[in-house]
C-alpha cells in the first residue's frame, strides 16, 4: 500500500507540473521557455546558454524586424516582450546561439496572444 502510494503521489506531482513544461524547448543545448504575461506581452525566459553570444529576435512572417536583442556572457536569461504596438497577425519569436536556433510562433489577435509549441 505504500508502495501505491509513493506512486501515485508521484504521478500526481507529475501532472501538476506538465502544464510548466507546455512552452518549453530542450534538446540538450540551450532551454527556451515561454508564456504569455497578459494580453500583450510574452516572458522569454532562456537557460544553459553557457555565456555564448545568443540571439532573440520577433519578427513578421515576411521577414520584418520588430525586435532584436543580443546576450553575451550570460547563463541565463529573462525578458519581457512587450508586443502591444504590432498590428494583429502572426510573427516568429528565435532564439539564435551558434548553429541551433530555436522558433515559436505568436499568434496576436484582439483577444489576446496565443503562443505555439517551440520548435527547434
Amino acid at each position: 500500500m505504500k508502495t501505491f502510494k509513493k506512486v501515485l503521489a508521484a504521478f500526481m506531482l507529475a501532472a501538476m507540473a506538465l502544464p510548466v513544461w507546455a512552452h518549453t524547448a530542450d534538446d540538450g543545448g540551450f532551454t527556451f521557455h515561454s508564456e504569455p504575461a497578459d494580453a500583450k506581452a510574452v516572458v522569454i525566459q532562456l537557460a544553459n546558454l553557457a555565456e555564448q553570444p545568443t540571439v532573440i529576435a520577433v519578427k513578421s512572417l515576411h521577414g520584418f524586424t520588430y525586435h532584436k536583442e543580443r546576450i553575451t556572457g550570460r547563463n541565463g536569461f529573462r525578458t519581457k516582450l512587450i508586443l502591444d504596438q504590432m498590428p494583429a497577425g502572426k510573427y516568429l519569436i528565435t532564439v539564435k546561439q551558434g548553429d541551433a536556433e530555436k522558433t515559436q510562433v505568436v499568434r496576436i489577435t484582439e483577444k489576446g496572444l496565443f503562443l505555439s509549441d517551440i520548435v527547434g
